[in-house]
């Protein structure tokens, strides 16, 4: 499937596309703008000219699998950090100093501190608790 390049079209251009992926006719869309309709056709004949002859539905449908296909790529590489940041986590040597570090911090936190175990068992508590 051919997806037209975006990246191409003025601000103009991209601002009629998303309120026309918003469901808006060009009437509605002129309005919004506070442009004449036959203006807002002159915009879809240039980003036709821009992107290829494709419907007007065409374009609409092309936006939204594009705009899709960029939010899968951004959560991808955002679960590919947290994954990397947890292999990080779970490959730390902790020593007995660490462990004694973080119980001191632990207890010296001014608000009541529980861990808890998946079946809701307390596993350590603070002086507060």
């Amino acid at each position: 499937m051919h997806y037209p390049d975006f990246s191409s079209l003025s601000k103009r251009e991209l601002k009629i596309m998303e309120l026309a992926t918003d469901g808006l006719t060009d009437q509605q869309i002129a309005i919004h703008l506070g442009l004449t309709v036959a203006t807002v056709n002159s915009y879809w004949v240039r980003i036709r000219g821009k992107l290829g002859r494709f419907s007007r539905t065409e374009l609409v449908s092309r936006w939204l699998q594009n705009k899709s296909l960029a939010a899968s790529r951004e959560h991808k590489q955002r679960i590919a950090q947290l994954e990397a940041q947890l292999d990080s986590a779970k490959s730390e040597n902790w020593t007995w100093e660490s462990a004694a570090l973080m119980q001191c911090a632990f207890d010296h936190n001014p608000e009541v501190a529980l861990i808890l175990d998946a079946d809701g068992r307390i596993l350590c508590a603070n002086e507060r608790a």
